[in-house]
């Protein structure tokens, strides 16, 4: 009997124990979800703006790859155990990953295939995230903890805070960072303070067109832009913000964060709708191509239900 009531504990999360994925083709208006084949949680996700394909990266070295067939394979490279944290895909088709540990990966063929970046060293800092510019594989950010930032046009590293620095943002026809973002919720562009949010920050939108405005989100629910005033995307939220992402260009945003929070602008971010019903589980990462079609990254059930 004992062993029957510890497997009816147990059952509902195996049955569904996959880490989740969602996906989008209509600007953030329906998420459906897809199988990803994995069990441990995916930490962050990137769409190609040239072809259709998806990468996902998480725990313990996990890559996935979604290509043009819709099924997401895994083609993690067996000799890295690190987490993952971040990755990106340039314009012809360069790839990145970067994790814990001063993890870097590169791929050539749009993921298909991966190798150790052995000419990176950064003294085995954390490193939270990596973005091309969206013009040249030639311009990448690195960024990590400790204030830790590479630039790949003079390859040299910068510490610019003491927090970890989150993430940078590009605009869609820029060669150059418009700024960098650490945890505390200081904006740096051209080695100057471009802002302050008030509040400690989480994501930034890693790309924007030149109409619109980047998007910093954080803890308890807060959003600012660079020149804005912190505000709640949507009043009494208060569950963490991690990730935002231009879904379509100068039109469609999304955001989401702890416990199941999605929440879509069709307005370029001037009003917001929180999506309910979808999923419970933490949301680490939204990505989009630009074009309408859009995946979120999360968390498995296990390590949701379980302790």
């Amino acid at each position: 009997m004992r062993y029957f009531k510890l497997l009816c504990l147990f059952l509902p999360c195996t049955l569904n124990a996959e880490a989740l994925i969602l996906r989008t083709e209509d600007g953030g208006i329906t998420w459906q979800r897809e199988e990803s084949g994995c069990f441990l949680s995916l930490n962050a996700v990137a769409a190609d703006m040239v072809t259709d394909v998806m990468i996902a990266v998480g725990d313990r070295g996990t890559i996935l790859l979604r290509d043009s067939s819709g099924v997401w394979q895994d083609v993690s490279p067996g000799q890295v155990t690190s987490d993952l944290n971040s990755v990106a895909i340039a314009v012809n088709g360069l790839c990145m990953v970067c994790g814990d540990n001063g993890t870097l990966l590169s791929s050539f063929d749009r993921g298909e295939s991966w190798r150790l970046w052995d000419e990176f060293d950064c003294g085995g800092v954390d490193l939270l995230s990596v973005n091309f510019a969206p013009t040249s594989p030639d311009m990448f950010v690195i960024t990590g903890d400790e204030g830790f930032t590479r630039f790949s046009e003079d390859w040299s590293i910068q510490v610019i805070d003491s927090e970890p620095i989150v993430g940078s943002c590009f605009r869609l026809c820029s060669g150059a960072p418009e700024f960098i973002a650490s945890a505390s919720g200081r904006m740096v562009s051209d080695d100057a303070v471009a802002g302050e949010t008030g509040f400690p920050v989480r994501g930034v939108t890693p790309v924007v067109s030149g109409g619109s405005h980047p998007l910093l989100v954080g803890e308890d629910g807060m959003m600012s832009t660079v020149n804005g005033s912190a505000r709640e995307v949507v009043p009494g939220l208060s569950a963490d913000l991690k990730s935002v992402s231009a879904l379509t260009w100068g039109s469609d945003y999304c955001v989401v964060g702890e416990a199941g929070t999605i929440l879509v602008s069709h307005d370029n971010g001037g009003s917001w709708e929180m999506l309910s019903g979808i999923t419970f589980r933490n949301l680490n990462c939204v990505c989009s191509d630009g074009a309408g079609t859009g995946c979120i990254v999360g968390e498995t059930v296990l390590e949701r239900m379980l302790p």
